[in-house]
């Protein structure tokens, strides 16, 4: 009978104690599963099969990564034990490196973000910390794992393939050693050389070598994670490592980015580089007056502006421009604007180059990355745009104001829609600073033009612009032709706007683009005319 009690008693205080120790690890699944729920949500979009991820659909925002952004902000994570601690980490971890690469978006590397894992402090429940703080702190020094650096996701190209699911505390080891094997195959993380009785394999294994002693040393630590082992004979070199970006639109066609990213808002990373020539035809027989619209002989003015631009770094790009312009000015209303392209020898039509000069563009903005201010200073290569100094029958035609031009730009864009349609803005400050003109003095324009594009497909764009451009001058002519200026607001102005349209002729090299714009507002004495425009951009 005591026999009976007492293994009956010893089953209760089994079951009792099971209970209470259900009773404190079911909080702790119930509290993770809805974050691993989101996670599994998250990454199964937006990571595909080969670890890279969608960071451009991402950045247009996403509900599964605002809850888990506030989960992992607010939940005390002291919680979690044992497997459960090392798998929410581990999740935490690669988490963060992809909201800041997508608050940090567009960038090619998370080298271009300072302190990335050094510095950055992210809050995680009632503390702050760094990635470098959930690495070394929270994981490798209480979990002494090497398989933890092929979990562990940098967002670069040669890091260890980012799992398209959560990792789970139930299936934690199978997922952590299915991980390392198949790194163990990545060309970025183990490269046989054969011909050369040799391996290179990733700085991993150097910059961690600590922690594969643990397993014997990294050439033991390979060769158990891998079907084909390195043999013993072959020497070990190290792979430079490949800190770009693990987008898609990096990794997918990293040769061929999508032109329609590098709006003028966008810098270019170091040596990439863009050619632009774009060709504007204005042509007009009508002004505006005091009355409406005024009559009068045809005037065309062709334009050709070529740009260079260089990234030097991903903050700065640097480069230069030169404008070439041609007039045929005094035709009937009936003459043709192409009249133009045969370079009549009229005594209306003057061909010179304009300006040559450098610019710089910088993103100052770490926090607004599709924010940039360009500045360009251009010099007058040609003498006498206004005919000042000719005494022949040209002399009155004029070509462009005779002057150095500093150019100084915003720009900044915002998808809309989806990422189907996209906001852009562009404001500027031209000074002029006379150098054989009628006028005296340096004189301000001020113009500002809004964007609205659409891309059907990633090869075509559709846009619609409207620009208001107020000059800040008074003109008060002397008897000798030349001009005393003073400032006054808006003292004239137009506005135009049209439709345009990009094709991508060669996806991620070649851009051919065509613009249409009407003047139809302006101040007396400001032209009524429209413009025909025509541009090639190359991208490398």
């Amino acid at each position: 009978m005591n026999h009976q009690f007492r293994s009956l008693r010893r089953a209760l205080v089994k079951c009792l104690t099971a209970f209470f120790l259900t009773m404190l690890v079911v909080p702790s699944f119930a509290q993770l599963d809805p974050f691993l729920d989101h996670y599994d949500s998250f990454m199964g979009r937006y990571v595909n099969e080969y670890g890279t991820v969608d960071y451009a659909n991402i950045s247009k925002s996403d509900p599964d990564l605002i809850a888990l952004n506030e989960f992992i902000a607010n939940t005390d994570y002291s919680d979690f034990q044992g497997t459960d601690k090392k798998a929410y980490w581990i999740n935490v971890y690669n988490l963060i490196v992809v909201r800041e690469v997508v608050q940090n978006y567009p960038i090619n590397s998370v080298q271009e973000v300072s302190g990335f894992f050094s510095t950055q402090q992210h809050q995680l429940g009632s503390n702050k910390h760094t990635l470098d703080d959930i690495e070394n702190k929270l994981l490798r020094k209480e979990f002494p794992d090497a398989r933890l650096h092929f979990v562990l996701n940098c967002g670069a190209a040669s890091c260890p393939r980012l799992l398209n699911e959560a990792y789970r505390p139930k299936k934690l080891e199978n997922q952590m050693d299915q991980q390392t094997k198949t790194s163990m195959t990545d060309l970025l993380v183990v490269n046989m050389e054969p011909e050369a009785s040799g391996a290179s394999i990733s700085k991993i294994f150097f910059w961690f070598a600590e922690d594969f002693k643990r397993e014997g040393g990294e050439r033991a630590f390979i060769n158990k994670h891998r079907t084909e082992p390195i043999p013993e004979n072959y020497s070990i070199n190290y792979l430079e490592y490949d800190w770009s970006l693990n987008g898609q639109e990096v990794a997918e066609s990293s040769d061929e980015p999508n032109l329609q990213a590098y709006t003028p808002s966008a810098l270019f990373s170091k040596g990439q580089w863009e050619f632009k020539t774009f060709f504007n035809l204005y042509t007009q027989t009508t002004s505006f007056s005091d009355d409406g619209l005024t009559s009068g002989p045809r005037s065309t003015f062709f334009t050709s502006i070529n740009q260079f631009l260089i990234g030097i770094s991903p903050k700065i790009n640097v480069g230069a421009d030169f404008w070439a312009k041609s007039v045929l000015a005094g035709g009937s209303q009936r003459e043709n604007a192409l009249n133009i392209f045969s370079f009549p020898d009229d005594t209306g039509f003057v061909a010179a180059p304009l300006y040559l000069g450098p610019k710089v563009k910088i993103a100052p903005f770490k926090k607004v990355p599709r924010l940039s201010i360009q500045s360009t200073f251009l010099i007058p290569v040609a003498k006498d745009f206004e005919g000042r100094d000719r005494t022949d029958e040209n002399a009155f035609v004029f070509l462009e104001f005779d002057r150095q031009l500093w150019i100084n730009d915003i720009f900044f864009d915002q998808s809309l829609g989806g990422g189907k349609w996209q906001a852009f803005v562009r404001a500027s400050i031209w000074t002029s600073l006379p150098r054989n003109s009628f006028r005296n003095n340096p004189f301000v324009e001020t113009p500002i033009a809004g964007f609205i594009s659409y891309f059907p497909t990633s090869r075509i764009t559709i846009y619609g612009q409207t620009e208001f451009w107020p000059k800040h001058i008074e003109d008060n002519f002397l008897d000798n032709g030349t001009s005393d200026n003073t400032f006054s607001a808006f003292n004239t102005y137009f506005v135009q706007s049209g439709l345009g349209g990009k094709y991508q002729l060669i996806p991620g090299l070649l851009e051919l683009e065509a613009l249409y714009t009407n003047f139809w507002i302006g101040s007396p004495g400001e032209g009524a005319g429209q413009t025909f425009n025509f541009g090639l951009r190359v991208i490398r």
